[in-house]
């Protein structure tokens, strides 16, 4: 298991054809707000896995770069700047007040059950490392710059709107730098299987996230 053998997958989800029919700029609002929802319920969850994960580690380095994630999260303390607050902009935009109304997918909820399941004390500390950077992380940069140019093209939000996406996109490269700074160092095995093996099934599971919006999309194939 190599490094390569997580960026082939990291380019399969990348190119996923509804994450590239949404970042064409031809997706309907209906099909925007399925995503808005659906992700919705995966943003909002993302600060418990990285509590978890932080709980499961025992390292105080790698512990450490995870509570600087997770207080990023929080808005480092200005609630204003919490990251579930700035989904909600984008939510409300769409006219969704409170996905406590919205039914969740499966693929969302195999998501959501699994990732939490991955950061639990019952992995090993690589694995579990590298389902937070490289199967989180790592890609959300780009992934979110793919969204915001097809929200752009839609012409339909402003960029108050788009705040949650934009701050994901400018920090999260720094996030998967000092993941990384540890992931490595600090790493239990004689070899790193365990890490690629955990950020391959982070990666695994996103891309059933997307299959499942595929599915109630009818999301037209954009890229082999």
């Amino acid at each position: 298991m190599t490094k390569d053998n997580v960026k082939t997958k990291v380019k399969a989800l990348l190119n996923h054809k509804a994450l590239i029919h949404l970042g064409s700029g031809s997706a309907t609002l209906t099909q925007i707000k399925s995503f808005a929802e659906q992700y919705g319920f995966v943003s909002i969850c993302f600060s418990k896995m990285l509590a978890r994960a932080m709980s499961s580690i025992s390292d105080a380095d790698r512990q450490f770069e995870i509570l600087k994630n997770l207080w990023d999260e929080y808005g480092c303390g200005n609630r204003e700047n919490d990251h579930r607050k700035m989904y909600y902009k984008f939510l409300n935009k769409l006219g969704i007040n409170e996905l406590n109304e919205v039914a969740m997918l499966a693929s969302t909820k195999q998501y959501i059950e699994g990732m939490l399941s991955i950061c639990s004390t019952e992995n090993n500390d690589d694995y579990i490392m590298g389902s937070i950077s490289y199967g989180c992380e790592y890609f959300t940069k780009n992934q979110y710059k793919i969204l915001l140019n097809g929200f752009h093209k839609s012409k339909y939000f402003t960029e108050n709107d788009l705040t949650f996406f934009h701050e994901h996109a400018l920090h999260d490269g720094q996030h998967t730098v000092d993941l990384l700074s540890v992931v490595y160092k600090k790493s239990q095995s004689n070899d790193v299987n365990q890490i690629y093996l955990g950020a391959l099934a982070a990666i695994e599971l996103e891309i059933k996230f997307w299959d499942g919006l595929a599915e109630i999309n009818n999301a037209p194939s954009t890229r082999s």
